[in-house]
């Protein structure tokens, strides 16, 4: 069987074809996926120590869930959304240029 490159079409065992990334991740976009989820991990973890510590028996769940969801996951998940985005666009620019 033949290898074949990004296209499909066969070629020569002779002449193999090596695919080669012409726009690798800037520097800027890789901190900020790395930012994502961090941010991601942080969010996570804020919320079980939020939990553990608000949980009790005899308390209804609107007393610590709502908190913990205006508090901690909207910020969490939009600063970890908006850092994605921009690494999207940075990634997205450097790869037009």
């Amino acid at each position: 069987m033949l290898p074949l490159d990004c296209d499909a079409r066969p070629v020569s065992s002779k002449a193999a074809i090596v695919h080669v990334n012409t726009s690798p991740m800037t520097l800027s976009a890789r901190i900020f996926a790395g930012l994502t989820l961090l941010t991601l991990a942080a969010t996570f973890l804020a919320a079980r120590i939020d939990f553990a510590r608000r949980h009790h028996i005899g308390v209804s769940a609107v007393h610590y869930w709502w908190p913990q969801l205006m508090q901690i996951w909207l910020p969490g998940l939009g600063t970890a959304a908006t850092c994605a985005v921009i690494a999207f666009a940075l990634h997205r620019a450097r790869a037009g240029a």
